[in-house]
């Protein structure tokens, strides 16, 4: 396998996020960043800087790389094939310096095969990115899209794709002049405001490093972080010294201390916090006699409360035995009641059955055999009793003696 393919097969592994359907602005941006993380990683010394920042000139533009590498100078002149042989070598030539020639001429092709299989491969990861059509017009007979650097590729898919908007300047602008959220770090906050400023100027927005520099010192008054020295401190620098990267070393200086301050100051208080209440009211007691007495007191009342919590707690648990005592005797009384119920609805239905009523059944029906040697029955009122029939209180005789209760 020749370095061109290892290279490409080593980056097939890189994954890149689908664009679904019609391409935006915000997908395209996504769908770059993460081809230039990839371009990033291999290595390279045919490009400036390219040992720290690898093939990033074969996804972003020249004036973006020129920002990166601090070099406004530089120009990007796209790696050529250096030939099979070092024709600088002659026959005369020592052959140590030959040879280093031979080893240097190697390095440079293979360094080039390098070039092309990173280019090779976001080629393929684009193809795979989005819907043919958009990519379409650069699929030429029999090359495919080997006329096309990647970066020619995503620039045809914004430009063919992803028409912008007034809507979408005003949302950027938005963007722009947002304030600075605190959870955010501030270096953060800063970089935010570059993406953004870079956006713009690819978008044709008109914005400059001073209209930067008053965004960010704005945020700074909002943020309320900063105080009225540190704020004039600032103000008082001459108006060639508030640069882009004056603003970010004066607010991000004082920002970490401030913040080193403030973790500082919480590691300290969270271990001696027990002990300063200690110390505080000792030295309050100290200095008035009548906190002294204030204390003694509030501490024999807390203590006499908690006595009384726990009486009122014992109590409550014995209430709550109790309690489920009663409940469980009333479950069962409960359930005897219902077998009595129970049984008693069978028993007149049992009676409906032949003919006998409930209230007629108890008159009519004996009692049992022992009863059956004191009771008759009498033949006035027809009911077993131990009354003669003389006695009955149904004749009209006997109405002087008739109980109150009788009727």
């Amino acid at each position: 396998m020749t370095v061109h393919e290892d290279i490409v097969t080593s980056l097939r592994s890189k994954s890149v996020t689908r664009i679904i359907g019609h391409p935006t602005n915000a997908a395209v941006d996504l769908l770059q960043e993460e081809l230039a993380k990839i371009a990033a990683t291999v290595k390279t010394t045919l490009i400036e800087e390219g040992n720290k920042f690898g093939h990033l000139t074969v996804i972003v533009p020249e004036d973006d790389y020129k920002e990166i590498i601090k070099n406004r100078r530089w120009t990007y002149h796209e790696p050529t094939h250096p030939g099979y042989y070092d024709a600088s070598i002659t026959a005369n030539m020592p052959e140590v310096e030959a040879k280093a020639k031979e080893a240097e001429h190697k390095e440079k092709l293979r360094l080039y095969q390098v070039f092309l299989g990173v280019e090779q491969a976001l080629r393929e990861k684009i193809e795979g990115a989005v819907d043919y059509q958009h990519i379409a017009a650069l699929d030429e007979e029999y090359v495919g899209y080997s006329g096309s650097t990647p970066l020619d590729m995503i620039e045809h898919i914004r430009k063919g794709c992803c028409k912008i908007t007034n809507a979408d300047r005003e949302d950027l602008d938005k963007e722009f002049r947002k304030e600075w959220d605190q959870s955010d770090n501030i270096t953060t906050y800063f970089r935010q405001l570059e993406l953004i400023e870079k956006k713009m100027k690819r978008w044709k927005m008109e914005v400059t490093e001073g209209a930067k520099v008053v965004r960010a010192v704005g945020a700074m008054y909002a943020s309320e972080l900063f105080d009225e020295k540190e704020m004039m401190t600032w103000e008082n620098k001459t108006d060639n010294q508030k640069t882009w990267a004056a603003v970010k070393k004066h607010f991000g200086d004082l920002y970490q201390d401030k913040k080193r301050y403030t973790e500082a100051k919480a590691k300290k208080t969270g271990f001696g916090s027990i002990q300063n209440v200690e110390e505080t009211k000792t030295e309050m007691i100290q200095d008035d006699g009548e906190l002294r007495e204030f204390f003694d007191g509030l501490e024999d009342a807390v203590r006499m409360d908690k006595e009384h919590i726990n009486q009122m707690a014992s109590t409550n648990e014995a209430m709550v035995k109790l309690t489920q005592q009663l409940t469980a005797q009333l479950a069962v009384a409960n359930s005897t009641v219902e077998t009595v119920l129970k049984q008693n609805a069978e028993l007149v239905a049992l009676l409906a059955k032949h003919g006998i009523s409930a209230g007629k059944a108890a008159a009519e029906v004996p009692p049992p055999d022992k009863e059956k040697k004191k009771r008759r029955k009498c033949t006035h009122c027809k009911k077993w009793t131990i009354h003669k029939d003389e006695e009955c209180y149904t004749l009209e005789a006997n109405k002087d003696k008739r109980p109150s209760w009788w009727k």
